[in-house]
C-alpha cells in the first residue's frame, strides 16, 4: 500500500479506508436505515423542486442561500436512489453511495453566506491550543457555503491522474476526480466535520468529507451540459493542504453566533405525501423553503459577531494609514462548568478537567480608516498548493 501523501483534500490513493470509516462512524445502515436515507433524499429533491432555483436545462445558481441546502445535499447523493432500484448494481457503487448519503444525512447543516465565507477564508490559522479544545455543537456538522470556494491547481496523491483506475479505486469516487482534473480545478460547496468524542462533541476527528463540484461537461447532451458535476470526497485533515481552513470552520461553528431557521413550512398534509408535495408550490411555502425552513439549518449571524468583537480603545493620537486586518482568534481561559452551570474546576487546575480555552473570533476588517469612510472591497484567495499549505494571500 502506498504511503499517504499530502494533497489538497487529504484523500488516499485507494479506498482502503472506506470500511474503516464506516465502522468508526457507524455509517453502515441496515435495511430500515437505508429506507430512511432514501426518504430523506427524496424529500430534499421535492424541496429543491419547490424552491425553483435548480431547474433542469439552466445553469446552477452562482450563489447559495439557506434554502439551497436540500439541493447541495441531495444532488451528489441522488444516485443512491437509482442504485437501490437496479437488480444488478455494482456493489462498489452502492457501498460508496451509502457511505456518502449516510455521512451527509446524519449531520446538522450550518450555512455561511458569501460574506461570512470570505471572512473565514481571510482568518489566520488558529493556535494549536484552540484546535485541541474544539467543541462542535453536534457530533457531525455539515458546513454549507454561500458560494463555491474555488481551489486552483488541485493536487492529488500519486497514481490518481489518469486511467487506468488505480487498484482499489472506486468508480463512484473517481468520476468526480476525473472531472476535476479534466476541467482544471475544483470548487468546494460544503465540508462535513466530525467530533472526536461524539458524546461530548469534543475534539476534531481526523476524517472529513468534501462536497465538491467541477465545471459542466460540454460533451454531455442537453440539459446535462448546463449542470455542474458534483460529488463527495472522503478526506483526512492531517493530510490536507487546507487543514487551516477546516480548523477555522470548526472553531466558527463551535464558538460563533448562529440562529436557527424555523422548521415549519406553511403547507397542508402530512410530510412526504403527494398532498404535501402539492402544497409546497404555494407562494408562502416557497418563500419559507428559500429561507431554509424544513432543513434544520443554522445560519451564521455576522452582525452579532462583529458587534461582539468590536472594541473602542482610547485615542492615542497616532494616525495610521487605513489597511486591511486579517481575521484572527483570541482565547480566554475559563473554568469548567457542569450542565447546571456550576464551576467544577478552576483556571489554576489541570487543562481539560479544570479549565479550557474559549475561542473568540475577530473577523477581518479595515483599521485606521477615517470616521464614515466606507470599506473598500478586499479579495482573499487560497494560495497554490505548492506554497504554504492552507495559508491565504490577499
Amino acid at each position: 500500500m502506498d504511503r499517504p501523501s499530502i494533497s489538497t483534500f487529504g484523500i488516499f490513493p485507494t479506498d482502503v479506508r472506506i470500511t474503516t470509516v464506516q465502522q468508526e462512524l457507524g455509517l453502515t445502515p441496515d435495511a430500515s436505515g437505508i429506507i430512511r436515507l432514501a426518504r430523506s433524499i427524496r424529500r430534499d429533491l421535492v424541496l429543491t423542486d419547490a424552491g425553483g432555483r435548480w431547474l433542469s436545462g439552466q445553469p446552477d445558481p452562482t450563489t447559495y442561500g439557506p434554502g439551497d441546502v436540500p439541493a447541495v445535499r441531495s444532488i451528489p447523493c441522488g444516485p443512491l436512489l437509482d442504485y437501490l432500484t437496479k437488480p444488478n448494481v455494482n456493489l462498489d457503487l452502492l457501498a460508496n453511495a451509502l457511505l456518502g448519503a449516510s455521512y451527509i444525512y446524519t449531520a446538522k447543516p450550518f450555512f455561511l453566506d458569501a460574506t461570512a465565507l470570505a471572512a473565514v477564508v481571510a482568518t489566520e490559522a488558529p493556535p494549536p491550543e484552540l484546535i485541541a479544545d474544539i467543541r462542535l455543537p453536534f457530533p457531525r456538522v455539515l458546513v454549507v457555503f454561500g458560494a463555491d470556494l474555488v481551489v486552483d491547481q488541485t493536487t492529488w496523491p500519486p497514481r490518481m491522474h489518469r486511467h487506468p483506475y488505480p487498484p482499489g479505486m472506486s468508480l463512484f469516487r473517481y468520476n468526480i476526480e476525473d472531472a476535476i482534473i479534466e476541467r482544471g480545478g475544483a470548487s468546494v460547496c460544503a465540508v462535513l466535520l466530525n467530533a472526536q468524542d461524539e458524546q461530548r462533541c469534543q475534539g476534531l476527528r481526523d476524517i472529513c468529507c468534501w462536497m465538491v463540484s467541477a465545471d459542466p461537461d460540454p460533451t454531455m447532451p442537453p440539459p446535462s451540459n448546463y449542470d455542474r458535476q458534483r460529488g463527495i470526497l472522503l478526506g483526512t485533515p492531517s493530510l490536507s493542504e487546507l487543514a487551516p481552513l477546516l480548523h477555522n470552520l470548526a472553531l466558527v461553528v463551535s464558538s460563533a453566533v448562529w440562529r436557527a431557521v424555523p422548521q415549519e413550512i406553511p403547507s397542508i398534509g402530512e410530510p412526504d405525501t403527494e398532498r404535501w408535495a402539492r402544497s409546497l408550490q404555494r407562494h408562502r411555502a416557497r418563500q419559507a423553503i428559500l429561507a431554509g425552513a424544513g432543513t434544520g439549518v443554522h445560519v451564521l449571524d455576522m452582525v452579532a459577531i462583529r458587534h461582539a468583537s468590536a472594541s473602542h480603545p482610547k485615542p492615542t493620537g497616532r494616525h495610521l494609514k487605513a489597511h486591511p486586518r486579517r481575521g484572527h482568534w483570541r482565547r480566554s481561559r475559563v473554568a469548567t462548568r457542569n450542565p447546571d452551570g456550576q464551576i467544577v474546576g478552576n483556571i489554576h487546575g489541570e487543562h481539560g478537567p479544570d479549565w479550557r480555552y474559549v475561542p473568540h473570533w475577530i473577523p477581518p476588517a479595515v483599521v485606521g480608516r477615517a470616521s464614515g469612510q466606507a470599506d473598500s472591497p478586499i479579495v482573499w484567495r487560497l494560495t497554490a498548493p505548492n506554497q504554504d499549505a492552507g495559508h491565504l494571500t490577499r
